[in-house]
């Protein structure tokens, strides 16, 4: 009985330690979109990506 309460401890001390320190892959950024985001009342800058680069729009006639 003991034995087997042992076990049981070490098998889910390694679960956690493993699953705490296992870390999501981060989406890379698509450089063919960008986005902007700006405050409206005071114009801060809250968010940008692919800024700089220019782009045109899908369409002007829709």
């Amino acid at each position: 009985m003991k034995a087997l309460l042992r076990f049981a401890f070490i098998l889910t001390a390694t679960a956690v330690i493993g699953l705490a320190s296992a870390s999501p892959a981060l989406a890379k950024g698509n450089p063919k979109y960008a986005a902007f985001v700006m405050h409206a009342d005071s114009g801060d800058v809250l968010f940008e990506r692919y800024a700089d680069q220019r782009r045109y729009p899908a369409s002007l006639t829709k």
